[in-house]
Parts: structure tokens; sequence; C-alpha cells
């Protein structure tokens, strides 16, 4: 998805190599060369939109596979947790 992405919005990321930051998200940021090009009509409103509309679904899933990573996490420490209390729970029955 991240390919297609990029290649969808080739002339994008194209002019994002000119950004003063190499983090720049197109949003605020000073030096923005994609904003520029908005801003002089070299790239349509409405293309800058569905970009920045695409790049927030991507942020929102990564958000969301993060967190389901983090329960998961928790949950297999939780097992974990409890395997070894009842380990130790047996050997100090003996």
């Amino acid at each position: 998805t991240g390919e297609t992405a990029l290649e969808a919005f080739r002339d994008i990321h194209d002019l994002a190599a000119s950004c003063r930051f190499r983090d720049c998200r197109h949003l605020q940021e000073p030096g923005c060369a994609v904003r520029e090009a908005v801003a002089s009509g070299q790239l349509p409103q409405a293309r800058y939109d569905s970009f920045q509309k695409l790049a927030a679904e991507r942020e929102h899933q990564q958000r969301q596979q993060d967190a389901r990573a983090l329960l998961e996490q928790k949950r297999r420490a939780k097992v974990a947790g409890k395997a070894l209390h009842s380990r130790l729970k047996e050997k100090g029955a003996k």
C-alpha cells in the first residue's frame, strides 16, 4: 500500500524532495515545497487535499495497529506472569 501511494502521488513525493525538512508533513512546516507548489498553482489544491486525506488515513491505520500490538504484548505478559506465579506457587508448596 505504501508503494501504491508513492506511485499515485509521485508528483507530490518529487516536490517533497525540495522541502526544507526531511520529515515535512506538508501541513504547516516552513519551507514546504509542496505547499508552495499549491500556492503557486503548480499543484492543484484538490490533488493536495487527496494526498493529505490519504496520509491521515494511513497515520490512523498505523496508530490502530500500534494500539493492537501493545494490547497483545500486555496480554502475553499477563499470561506469562500468571504462569510464573503458578509455577512459583507449586514449587513453594513442595
